[in-house]
């Protein structure tokens, strides 16, 4: 059937015993639709076809968030057709199916329900066959109402089919006995399917239709309590008014049962919050009655006051790491490890470390810093380590995630992946008693891990967690990434928000996967890749390029928890080598400032590398290089600093540093011109250097050279012999011709994957460019500071 009506058909959905429900697309508005397209002879209708398209045109005048609406009627071959809203997402069905609800996502579910068929009561219809698989969970988790195929428009307030027509499970025993159609009806089944919500279980089941029907007309239902022990009497209440077997004694329509639920809510809430307030009230006095508390609390607030982007904000920041010495030699050290060094070269101070590996970067290491090393020094409890190494370990892992989703702000992706379990270690810490009966009840009482902390807290860890996390004055982008979600309904992925519960979440699943496993879950892995699909879309063998990178953070930021490894299992795992076929291999795309590997192009080579190209020669006029170039960055950071500075004197400085300490024949700074379309030399140093600017330009468009192949892939490239046929054949003719240098040097200025330009270094002889490891980072350095420098004025 390629058409129904103007609609162009794309694929089945389903079918029932009414028709068959097909998604099309309107060839007119272009906009995806669904179409319910009846058979001829509907079993139980006692209407006419006009009947049941007048109906639907009355129905078609409400348009609720919580109904899903009916566009347009019509017939196809004498069959009438129903056209509808079409959502993406859940059947709530099948959400059942797949596990128990929270008593919030219950209530949460319910009010909409209600909601919608509130104002369905108002237009005197009545929907009649309510049940889970006609609501549907939007990607947000709104429930909409559909299908309201049998739906009946009341002329007085009952009416009575001669057949009956609908839903055993859900139909009202008036209904059964006599046919008889009303707001009560709906409510009988909202009442059915309150009932299942908060349990998970059938209100009413049976081997047979027959019995079913029997037990509806006959038999009540237990209270909800017995089977969630977080439902409470007033509660149990409502679902009992809603399923009296008298249609009188029930919930006159949605609309009051809608007040009794919101009622209900209203009173819970405010004996929550209460409860909460205590619970987190009293952990802040626990706290208080530890000496590390104080102190760790002031120190994080303190860098959560911080400006985020100017240059006032990175002073500020260092002045008040640089007050502590112990942490202040920490953060030195962790930059300066293999993980950051590779990013950064050797750092000697803490400014100079905001500079280059920027602020955001910088606060989240002295907060981990900070609030895991008052922490773990205190205790000698595995558990409790392994909770902060799992907290530490996923903002390693968000990290690399956040890069994967191309986010502006990475650093936001670590502090949500390191404080998802924030309320836990702090309960587990301060709050022992309490932590131990919450796993008591877990293990021994079969409670749900939820329904135990709300027992035993009056708030979930997770609330907790935020709790605190906002008392340490943590931004409202971080708090509310802190939140869990389902990966299948996660909401807007447009929205930093959603996309940041879902980096966490996915970090912190993952972490415990890994720590857990002896074999490194690659079965549950693939599986978690596959759930957070939607929302992150991260590859198999992505994740495993995200995992190196993130065990390297790890090691380095974990301190003497993973100088422990050995002892401890999930450490261990945890701490487990780099894969021996990754680790050569530049994975993902690059960090904040966009630091990038060498590649060294050289005769017989071609992979990437971070040893030095050659050692310096006693008579190399630059033998003091490291001194001049840790000079000149040391300028280039300060003028960084200073609001008055001007980007142009930086350029300047950068390219005069390298020129003198390196011995360079020419030094050459080459950006984009927007109006040309072109790359084109703007500064530089060195011989006959006016004319060599001059002719130095190439076009933006891309082509097999090495200029086009260093701007592409990000990558700081080393020609050691221009003369070499394997090395010619990839210098452009335009090269060639003004250029008669025997080696050369490219780095490229890259920000968020986009090409700004890049420093060009060259020497008259062949393998004439001979630096250190150490003078080849301080130019990298240097360069990044041009990054920075652009990044500060955009």
């Amino acid at each position: 059937m390629p058409q129904i009506g103007r609609f162009d058909v794309k694929e089945k959905l389903g079918a029932g015993s009414q028709g068959s429900v097909y998604r099309c697309v309107d060839s007119e508005l272009h906009r995806p639709v669904a179409i319910k397209l009846f058979d001829r002879v509907m079993p139980g209708a006692n209407s006419s076809v006009d009947t049941l398209l007048s109906e639907a045109r009355t129905i078609s005048q409400i348009q609720h968030p919580n109904i899903v609406s009916i566009f347009d009627v019509g017939k196809e071959r004498a069959r009438p057709f129903l056209v509808f809203e079409f959502v993406e997402g859940e059947l709530l069905s099948d959400r059942l199916r797949r596990g128990t609800l929270s008593l919030h996502e219950a209530l949460e579910i319910i009010t909409g329900i209600l909601s919608g068929i509130d104002q369905v009561h108002r237009k005197g219809i009545v929907h009649r066959d309510l049940k889970p698989a006609n609501i549907i969970l939007n990607v947000d988790g709104t429930p909409k109402v559909m299908d309201f195929g049998i739906a009946r428009l009341l002329g007085g307030a009952v009416s009575r089919d001669m057949e009956l027509t609908g839903t055993p499970r859900y139909m009202a025993p008036e209904y059964i006995d006599q046919g008889k159609v009303s707001p009560q009806a709906d409510v009988f089944a909202l009442g059915a399917i309150l009932f299942e919500l908060l349990t998970g279980k059938m209100a009413f089941d049976a081997r047979d239709q027959q019995t079913l029907l029997k037990n509806i007309r006959a038999n009540g239902v237990e209270n909800p309590s017995c089977f969630n022990t977080e439902v409470s009497e007033q509660l149990d209440a409502i679902v009992q008014k809603s399923l009296e077997k008298e249609p009188g004694a029930r919930f006159a329509d949605a609309g009051e049962m809608l007040g009794a639920i919101v009622e209900y809510r209203k009173s819970r809430d405010e004996i929550t919050g209460q409860a909460a307030k205590g619970t987190v009230d009293f952990l802040l006095r626990r706290m208080q009655h530890k000496s590390d508390f104080p102190v760790l609390s002031e120190s994080i607030r303190t860098l959560n006051r911080l400006t985020e982007s100017d240059d006032k904000g990175m002073d500020h920041l260092a002045r008040i790491i640089i007050r502590d010495f112990a942490l202040a030699s920490k953060i030195i050290k962790v930059v300066n490890s293999a993980y950051y060094s590779r990013f950064a070269g050797r750092i000697g101070t803490i400014s100079r470390a905001i500079v280059v590996l920027g602020i955001q970067t910088i606060r989240s290491i002295a907060a981990s810093l900070i609030f895991f090393e008052h922490l773990h020094n205190k205790t000698q409890a595995v558990k409790l380590k392994n909770e902060i190494a799992a907290a530490i370990f996923s903002a390693t892992l968000a990290r690399q995630a956040a890069e994967d989703a191309e986010m502006e702000h990475v650093e936001e992706g670590f502090l949500c992946g390191m404080l998802h379990t924030l309320g836990k270690i702090l309960v587990t810490y301060y709050l022992n008693d309490e932590s131990e009966e919450i796993r008591r009840l877990v293990k021994t009482d079969s409670v749900s891990q939820e329904q135990a902390e709300r027992r035993v807290l009056g708030m979930t860890f997770q609330e907790m967690g935020i709790a605190i996390a906002e008392q340490w004055n943590f931004p409202a982008t971080i708090t509310r990434g802190m939140v869990k979600v389902d990966p299948a309904a996660p909401g807007d992925l447009k929205d930093t928000d959603v996309k940041l519960r879902l980096i966490a979440n996915f970090s912190n699943e993952a972490t415990r996967i890994i720590g857990e496993s002896d074999d490194g879950g690659e079965q549950q892995i693939k599986q978690l890749l596959k759930r957070f699909r939607r929302g992150l879309a991260i590859s198999e063998r992505r994740f495993e390029g995200m995992l190196d990178e993130a065990r390297k953070e790890f090691i380095e930021l974990s301190g003497s928890l993973s100088a422990k490894a050995a002892n401890d299992p999930f450490m261990r795992r945890l701490s487990r080598p780099a894969h021996p076929d990754t680790s050569h291999v530049t994975r993902g795309k690059g960090r904040k400032e966009d630091m990038t590997t060498t590649l060294a192009l050289e005769p017989g080579k071609s992979s990437y590398t971070e040893e030095p190209v050659a050692e310096i020669t006693p008579d190399d006029p630059a033998i003091n290089a490291e001194i001049v170039l840790t000079e000149g960055l040391q300028e280039v950071t300060d003028m960084l600093l200073d609001d008055n500075s001007n980007i142009i004197q930086v350029f300047n400085v950068v390219l005069e540093t390298i020129y003198r300490a390196l011995a360079f024949h020419r030094v050459v700074l080459c950006l984009q011109d927007q109006s040309k379309q072109k790359i084109k030399a703007k500064l530089g140093f060195g011989s006959d250097i006016d004319n060599f600017i001059t002719g130095f330009h190439f076009s933006r468009q891309y082509s097999a050279d090495v200029f086009h192949a260093a701007l592409k892939n990000g990558v700081d490239l080393a020609v050691s012999n221009t003369s070499d046929p394997r090395i010619k054949d990839n210098l452009p003719e335009w090269y060639k011709k003004l250029s008669n240098a025997g080696s050369f040097m490219v780095f490229p200025l890259v920000i968020k994957q986009r090409p700004l330009g890049l420093i060009y270094a060259d020497h008259p002889q062949a393998d004439g460019i001979v630096l250190t490891a150490k003078q080849l980072n301080l130019v990298k350095t240097l360069r990044n500071q041009l990054i920075l420098a652009f990044r500060s004025r955009m």
